[in-house]
């Protein structure tokens, strides 16, 4: 069987038709396998397929080197895809009669403790490069969440390379909080990807000139900042299920006055923050979250008051602690 012949029996088994042919939307790629070091071919295989069926979720087609062994055989396959880097005419046209815009190639090895993988992505024809990969670990489950994390990163990049439809992959999302929307005031939230299991979450709100309901013509401005480390039990950071905790800064200050009566009032406090909840990237650009949180720490209250009949003044250290819920709505990018 010539090398044409038997990729043009693997495109039909495949449902993948030959370069100019079929269905234009969805991308299509190679995967012949990757060049193991200090791994065997199996372990070799199994984080090969991992990054494959990982692109093919955020919807780009590998074929992998499994898929093409089980129409034209192993013999067979090892002869067409047993190109070194200075023969690649047939893997060109392998590539070309199945009908793929790319081929992913590259090496995954151990190292001691170490896993590390080196991948890149080309386009078929002119060899542009559509992505490149390089990640590692300290365990084979750290280095199959790592290839889990690039796969979706590279499907992203191949997309928007080739100018054709994919899923885009968010790591970070901007959104504010619509509960202290509606009941405080201004407020701002920024979650960022740190690996496969955590993320970064800080805050910054702001109340301007807030009526106080306890002193009547007393209006006060706050400020406030605060940071969380988030360990995420699935899907991809800053989504999915989540634990956070962290810390935070108050500070706010009033004063104001009726016809019987002047009030001013300052107070600073830091707190310990915790919450937990879940976060969705809907639409893979839509920031959607629920949490519950909740915040113990210590606040300085200084306080001035005077009317008609006299007046005092406070200052001390008070305890504070609270629980809310929260609901944020944003864009993840």
């Amino acid at each position: 069987m010539s090398l044409t012949l038997a990729a043009w029996a693997l495109a039909a088994a495949l449902g993948a038709a030959p370069a100019g042919g079929g269905d234009a939307r969805q991308i299509k790629l190679a995967a012949p396998g990757l060049t193991g070091v200090n791994l065997t071919r199996e372990r070799v295989e199994f984080f090969s397929n991992h990054f494959a069926q990982e692109m093919n979720n955020r919807g780009i087609r590998v074929i992998t080197a499994q898929e093409v062994n089980a129409v034209i055989g192993l013999a067979r396959t090892q002869q067409l895809m047993g190109c070194d880097e200075s023969a690649t005419n047939c893997m060109t046209e392998l590539a070309d009669a199945l009908g793929v815009d790319g081929v992913i190639t590259g090496s995954i090895g151990q190292f001691g403790p170490t896993y590390q993988a080196n991948l890149v992505i080309a386009s078929n024809g002119n060899g542009k490069l559509l992505s490149s990969v390089t990640v590692k670990a300290d365990s084979e489950q750290g280095m199959l969440d790592q290839l889990g994390l690039g796969a979706r990163q590279a499907a992203s990049d191949v997309g928007s390379a080739l100018g054709r439809p994919a899923r885009r992959f968010a790591t970070q999302s901007v959104y504010t909080d619509v509960v202290e929307l509606i009941g405080s005031g201004l407020n701002l939230k920024y979650a960022r990807q740190l690996g496969p299991r955590w993320s970064l979450y800080t805050s910054f709100g702001l109340v301007l000139s807030k009526p106080l309901a306890e002193f009547p013509g007393v209006n006060v401005t706050e400020a406030d900042l605060a940071a969380q480390a988030r360990f995420h039990f699935f899907d991809t950071p800053p989504f999915g299920l989540y634990l956070g905790a962290g810390l935070g800064f108050f500070s706010g200050y009033g004063f104001g006055s009726d016809p019987t009566a002047a009030v001013a009032l300052g107070s600073s406090a830091f707190l310990v923050n915790a919450e937990v909840g879940y976060a969705i990237a809907l639409f893979d650009f839509l920031h959607l979250s629920v949490g519950l949180q909740g915040n113990a720490g210590v606040a300085y209250l200084a306080f001035v008051g005077a009317t008609g009949l006299g007046g005092g003044a406070i200052a001390g250290f008070v305890p504070l602690v609270d629980g809310r819920i929260t609901a944020g709505a944003g864009v993840a990018f």
